[in-house]
């Protein structure tokens, strides 16, 4: 029986990451560009959660996030929301709007419907 090699490693701002790992970020991300039709920069996240039916709230319309938190994505009934933290700069708001994007187009697991920290949890294909 003939043994798999070891998985390529790069090295991505100090750490390792494996490649395969690696091109399954880089195709989600063109898949993404390519499903949204996002042909220039910048993007409009908004225009993005509007067409895909995503709900952009900020935390002082309700209170879904703790201390810590910059943002959150919950799952209710069918709908994903994310949530913001209204006292952050827009530019941190429009990273945390991308961020939360990510776990909703990468198929992150949630926990009681919601996208928590997620390291070494098994992920679902995309």
């Amino acid at each position: 029986m003939t043994k798999a090699p070891p998985a390529i490693k790069i090295i991505v701002g100090g750490a390792f990451m494996q490649y395969d790992i690696y091109k399954q970020a880089r195709n989600a991300a063109w898949e993404f560009l390519i499903k949204n039709n996002i042909t220039q920069l910048p993007v409009s996240l908004s225009t993005i959660c509007a067409q895909n039916g995503i709900i952009l709230l900020r935390d002082n319309l309700c209170i879904y996030l703790n201390d810590n938190d910059r943002g959150a994505t919950y799952l209710r009934n069918g709908v994903y929301s994310i949530v913001l933290k209204s006292s952050d700069p827009v530019q941190v708001q429009r990273y945390t709007t991308a961020h939360e994007l990510g776990h909703i187009y990468l198929k992150h697991p949630m926990k009681n419907g919601r996208y928590g920290r997620t390291f070494g949890v098994q992920r679902k294909s995309v």
